[in-house]
């Protein structure tokens, strides 16, 4: 299998492997970014996780998604989606369960 790379950054097998095994117990955050890049995790999870946090609840999950799909957005996509989730806001009650 070939290293995990984003960009400058990799990480390879034999690393994850070290990491999984804990022979590594110090991960830089370089190789969190490229491990967060080549598994498609939102970073925020994997530092998360890498902290030893407990997993996160169904709404943060749907929040660190949300949040990795707007950053990779075009700013002036992002401020579409902004513009789009205001007025959804505004228009649905808070307390509102459906789906």
């Amino acid at each position: 299998m070939a290293p995990m790379c984003a960009g400058s950054r990799q990480i390879s097998k034999t690393h994850i492997n070290r990491i999984e095994n804990g022979t590594v117990t110090r991960v830089s955050l370089i190789k969190l970014r490229a491990l967060e890049l080549g598994l498609g995790i939102p970073e925020d999870n994997l530092i998360a996780a890498a902290q030893g946090k407990l997993p996160q609840t169904d709404a943060a999950k749907n929040e660190a998604k949300l949040l990795g799909y707007f950053r990779q957005l075009s700013l002036n996509r992002q401020e579409d989606v902004l513009v789009i989730l205001h007025a959804l806001a505004k228009r649905i009650p808070p307390n509102d369960a459906s789906p």
